[in-house]
């Protein structure tokens, strides 16, 4: 396994996928945080803002991981690259294990770029107070096993389908449709059981246990049950997705 993630290290180190994500995401939200400096006393002229727009929508670190799985992945079958994998007698487990690991290095590497670029311009062009650096430094933590389940999620269906934009949309069915309609089920059906199993993954928990307004940040994270919750549903998803992927590149011909 080391040599293939060596390889596929290589790969990506020596791509421009990668760099020009992290690039341009950085870029738009320094940009974005200067703008805003320059508008005057306005009550959107604030960190408090400009940070609150990701501390309100924490699942774009899954959004985000699953388009760096894309970048990262999305054209292998197409370029020959599992080809050559296998015919070096590496396994479909070794492959798809290779790829979570050093897909989630590389994302975490982008992911301390961006968050630089964002939180530091931040903090040099608006008024910023410690509750909204405490909650973005908070988030990170909370939502990187969550983000690592979503890639490993988004590196095994683009595998499966095989292409990039089918791949998508499965993704945001597994991730969103089907917990968006368990929880509108559960209220159609006046079910607490139906309500406490949708309640169990990510995109519903976070939507009803996170709130942002200009008055303040009701957050999650901010507690030890909350950062808990976060982490244990973001390892509970490593680990079946974990098994799923093992199972699926198996049984799969490559």
């Amino acid at each position: 396994m080391l040599n293939y993630m060596k390889s596929e290290g290589y790969r990506i180190l020596h791509s421009r996928g990668m760099y020009l994500f992290t690039g341009i995401t950085a870029a738009a939200l320094f940009f974005l945080n200067w703008l805003l400096s320059c508008q005057g006393q306005i009550p959107y002229a604030t960190a408090h803002f400009s940070l609150g727009m990701l501390v309100g929508s924490p699942m774009l670190y899954c959004y985000m991981a699953l388009l760096a799985a894309g970048i990262m992945f999305g054209e292998d079958r197409k370029n020959g690259m599992m080809k050559n994998a296998v015919v070096y007698g590496i396994t479909g487990p070794v492959i798809f294990m290779g790829k979570c690991m050093v897909g989630i290095f590389a994302a975490a590497c982008s992911l301390i770029v961006i968050m630089t670029a964002y939180v530091g311009s931040a903090r040099l062009f608006l008024p910023m107070e410690e509750m909204e650096l405490r909650a973005v430094l908070l988030e990170i933590p909370a939502m990187s096993l969550i983000a690592g389940a979503a890639m490993m999620l988004g590196i095994l269906v683009l595998d499966a389908v095989e292409k990039t934009a089918a791949g998508i949309v499965v993704w945001f069915f597994l991730v969103i449709g089907i917990p968006r309609g368990l929880l509108y089920l559960s209220h159609v059906l006046q079910s607490e059981l139906l309500k406490e199993a949708a309640l169990l993954f990510p995109e519903n928990f976070l939507a009803e246990e996170v709130r942002v307004t200009l008055g303040g940040y009701a957050i999650l994270w901010d507690t030890p049950q909350g950062m808990m919750k976060c982490l244990v549903s973001g390892a509970a998803g490593i680990l079946v997705f974990t098994a799923a992927g093992i199972l699926a590149f198996r049984n799969k011909e490559l």
